[in-house]
């Protein structure tokens, strides 16, 4: 699948682009909310449902005092991070699930 870089300096697959909202995303929630628009509006602008705008602003400091670039900072932050599979970083781990998977160990009713 292919991947193009998010604004969290992390990739990201093109498939998950749309279940997290960008920096310009958050950017037009706060101007448009300083605007006066009501949620409902923004959401129809921005092509989302209403509960992901009002989410947004409940975790990050409601209507009066949503920052955007801090909210995108925190949600990077709370982000899952890639993680590397246990028998990739552990040599002993891995050394020992080869050494069984050898010898047939671990196989059940075989």
């Amino acid at each position: 699948m292919m991947t193009v870089a998010n604004t969290c300096n992390r990739p990201m697959e093109v498939s998950s682009l749309a279940a997290r909202l960008s920096l310009d995303e958050r950017v037009f929630i706060e101007s448009s909310l300083g605007a006066g628009r009501s949620v409902a509006d923004v959401a129809q602008r921005l092509g989302r449902d209403r509960s992901t705008v009002h989410r947004e602003l409940a975790r990050c400091g409601g209507r009066g005092a949503y920052d955007a670039r801090a909210a995108h900072a925190w949600a990077c932050a709370r982000a899952r991070r890639e993680r590397t599979p246990k028998l990739a970083r552990e040599g002993a781990t891995r050394a020992n699930a080869q050494a069984g998977a050898r010898s047939g160990a671990g196989r059940r009713g075989r």
